[in-house]
């Protein structure tokens, strides 16, 4: 195990920036997760439910599985960046030099590096803290949509 690092650790060597180191990555990775993630979870469960439009919990979780292993390409690159590289490994200096260097060094199958444990070892994180706010969104539109109109008072 490496040297313990502090947040004051990382101001003195780094400099206040230093703090957020990866947070363009996090960022180019959050935004197109949402973008891709839910649209494809739901269409995945469309295409597995059954004829009358139920799902079991495997259905849920391959749907889940499909939709997060998109996304892993942009989680590899987001961890590159934010992980301090040991002696001997490749440092990054941003997005696009870490994707050039990854494809390069390794190959395009390291962009999945991981992906099997993320996908699943995440299930219960992702769908235990983003499922119920997508849920909900449609819980909400769908009671906006009932509400009744008011009528108007004399």
């Amino acid at each position: 195990m490496g040297p313990r690092v502090s947040a004051l650790s990382v101001v003195r060597e780094l400099g206040f920036f230093g703090l957020y180191k990866g947070a363009k990555a996090c960022f180019l990775r959050d935004i197109p997760f949402s973008a891709i993630y839910f649209p494809v979870y739901a269409h995945t469960k469309a295409s597995l439910a059954n004829k009358d439009g139920q799902l079991g919990p495997l259905q849920l979780l391959a749907a889940g599985a499909i939709a997060a292993s998109l996304v892993t390409p942009a989680d590899v690159i987001k961890t590159r960046l934010q992980v301090a590289a040991r002696a001997g490994q490749t440092t990054y200096n941003g997005v696009n030099d870490c994707f050039r260097k990854i494809m390069r060094e390794e190959g395009f199958k390291a962009l999945w590096k991981g992906a099997g444990a993320a996908t699943f070892a995440g299930v219960e994180r992702k769908f235990g803290l983003q499922l119920p706010k997508f849920k909900s969104c449609d819980v909400v539109a769908i009671s906006l949509k009932a509400e009744p109109e008011a009528e108007p008072q004399a």
